[in-house]
């Protein structure tokens, strides 16, 4: 099979490569000189040879028009035949020249409107869409190899191309092929030569249709049918740019069925959204690193909050798609240990400034009850229908901002990247001059040193630029996927970690279980879990870091300390729980009621010494066993 994909591949470049260089502007030039260079190659050999009876003597008779019974061939009949070959080039050439090159202006033709299909294409990405993220996805896919990617359209090929010579590195952009067609016809996904692809990304075209994620949902089944013989899983990662419906799709079970043809399952499925990407590139397990591999933004936490009364607040100016997407993520992840449930104090405090919440309010609440929110203790929303540059507004920060006990992030998310740059230098100086952390959206191609007001603000950061928004890097799932098979282990064989000792046996068992699988075999579970049970392991994977960090700062306990941590932990783990379900629509049951994931209500969502024992060492299991965790699936 690979022999074939590299004989595939090699066509693939040579009929490329000739198609190119063959549409050259000056590609008549060649040809005509190629052809004179054959016709003179010839003459040459025949001037060089002793004259002997053969066939080219008849030739040379009939040329001169002799007498059918002459055979014989002197020199002076050489050059009547030379004279007559070069009449007729003459007369031929011009004609050869003129239907070649409208057969090259064909190809050219049908290359540039998108109707030339490449048979051969193998081993390359798929784009089915065009949008101004496509550049970027194009960057990361192709840049440092030799691959080449189509890009399944219905906007105009030409303009198409002109935009990717613009955009792009021409090493990458002459790598990059345009199809033209609806992706909603099976003829065009044929042509996509789906059963050798890498990955393909359905992306939002929304300059040219409406209600996108219905519609690519159609085109998904397209491409699940199309992928039916494939030998392995294709990757399909589909853009959501609407927050709304991305939300939605992350609270709706779509069956594995829907994936699978021929009793296998014949496309991994990535959905992802440009918003919650760079919410988790802020804070989460994932964050965006520099080339030293260092965080390139501070968690929201950026001081210890052990033994103290110091607590984090995130104030957020825009409740657009990207104010929304830092609001749900800072929901799941804001949860510290100096957290005291019976009591209420040290709350995580998040407040939202925007002028047209009123507007707003209700479309939020039926998405996210209030009688949900309030299952979360730990965190305190705060909703103003003020404009951040509103007087009170600036009040407000500026008292925060000197308050000692508050660990305050400003995150401006005005779409517009001029505004946003204007409305953070806007904010009092006593709080561009404090410990506060501002965060500026600029969502443009890339932005380096934040206007050159770093020097001056250095805690002034940018964040939102396409160039990091869609790395795939981040849509790894191995954590995620080797979460769902090591904490079902950890449920059917809980551990009551009391000490040190016990931790340790739970972790040579994680390392057992670790072993007796390849990642093939992690994999192939992983496509078998429910979408829903994917997306619960990737947000708790984004806690990790977190957990990590906090055992890395207390090490050498004590038994007894060692069981007063591992409980703050567990409570805390417990805490971020119940607000990961409650963002995904989950309420605790009510009387009688019993778990339900048809109907989202679960007994479980209450507070923590109210669990059993059981329930207990689930969380215990995890927050201790996440370093090890983490530190094997790196070796896989």
């Amino acid at each position: 099979m690979k022999r074939i994909l590299v004989t595939r591949d090699f066509l693939n470049r040579v009929s490329v490569r000739l198609n190119r260089k063959i549409t050259g502007k000056r590609s008549w030039i060649w040809i005509t000189l190629f052809a004179f260079l054959m016709i003179g190659g010839i003459c040459y050999y025949e001037w060089m040879r002793n004259n002997k009876f053969d066939t080219w003597s008849y030739i040379y008779t009939a040329l001169k028009l002799n007498a059918p019974n002459r055979t014989l061939v002197g020199p002076n009949d050489h050059n009547w035949a030379y004279l007559w070959m070069g009449f007729f080039a003459t007369l031929l050439i011009p004609l050869l020249t003129a239907a070649v090159q409208t057969g090259i202006n064909i190809i050219v033709a049908k290359r540039k409107e998108g109707r030339q299909i490449y048979h051969f294409m193998c081993e390359h990405y798929v784009l089915v869409g065009y949008n101004r993220y496509a550049t970027q996805i194009l960057t990361h896919i192709l840049n440092g190899n030799r691959s080449y990617a189509i890009i399944l359209t219905t906007q105009n090929p030409i303009n198409l191309r002109e935009k990717l010579e613009n955009e792009l590195e021409r090493n990458i952009s002459k790598r990059v092929l345009i199809y033209a067609g609806d992706a909603l016809m099976n003829d065009k996904i044929k042509k996509l030569n789906l059963s050798y692809a890498k990955k393909l990304y359905l992306l939002d075209e929304s300059e040219t249709h409406r209600s996108q994620y219905t519609r690519n949902l159609s085109v998904l089944r397209n491409i699940v049918d199309e992928a039916a013989n494939r030998t392995e899983p294709l990757e399909v990662y589909m853009q959501v740019n609407n927050y709304k419906a991305y939300n939605l799709l992350q609270r709706t079970d779509i069956p594995n069925e829907f994936f699978e043809r021929n009793n296998n399952i014949v496309v991994d499925f990535h959905p992802f959204n440009f918003y919650e990407n760079w919410a988790r590139l802020l804070w989460s397990f994932h964050v965006l690193k520099d080339k030293d591999g260092n965080p390139v933004y501070e968690p929201l936490d950026f001081e210890q909050l052990e033994n103290t009364d110091k607590h984090v607040h995130l104030i957020i100016s825009k409740f657009n798609s990207m104010g929304r997407a830092l609001l749900l993520e800072a929901i799941r992840l804001c949860h510290y240990p100096n957290f005291e449930e019976q009591t209420g104090k040290n709350k995580t405090t998040i407040t939202v400034f925007d002028a047209k919440w009123s507007e707003k309010t209700n479309e939020f609440y039926a998405q996210y009850p209030k009688e949900h929110l309030q299952q979360i203790t730990d965190i305190e929303l705060d909703f103003q229908n003020i404009d951040i540059n509103s007087e009170d507004a600036r009040v407000q920060v500026g008292k925060w901002a000197q308050d000692k006990e508050q660990l305050v992030t400003i995150a401006i998310c005005d779409k517009e990247s001029d505004i946003a740059m204007t409305n953070a230098l806007n904010l009092p100086e006593k709080v561009l001059r404090s410990n506060v952390r501002i965060l500026v959206r600029q969502e443009i191609m890339i932005a380096k040193n934040e206007y050159g007001c770093q020097s001056v603000y250095p805690l002034l950061k940018s964040f939102g630029m396409l160039q990091d928004g869609l790395d795939t890097k981040q849509l790894d799932d191995r954590l995620a996927m080797c979460i769902g098979g090591i904490y079902s282990f950890l449920r059917e064989q809980p551990f009551n970690l009391s000490d040190a000792q016990k931790l340790l046996e739970c972790q040579q068992k994680i390392q057992t279980t670790l072993a007796q699988k390849t990642e093939a075999e992690w994999y192939e579970e992983w496509l078998k879990i429910l979408q829903t049970d994917k997306w619960s392991n990737r947000f708790q994977s984004d806690m990790f870091h977190r957990y990590i960090a906090l055992w890395n700062r207390h090490q050498n306990l004590s038994a007894t300390e060692f069981i007063q941590w591992q409980e703050i932990l567990a409570e805390m783990e417990h805490r971020r729980w119940i607000a990961e379900r409650t963002v995904y629509g989950f309420r605790k049951t009510v009387g009688d009621e019993k778990k339900d994931k048809v109907l989202k209500i679960h007994p479980d969502i209450i507070p923590y010494a109210n669990l059993d024992e059981d329930t207990k060492n689930y969380d215990r299991n995890i927050v201790n066993t996440a370093p090890l965790l983490v530190k094997e699936i790196e070796k896989i």
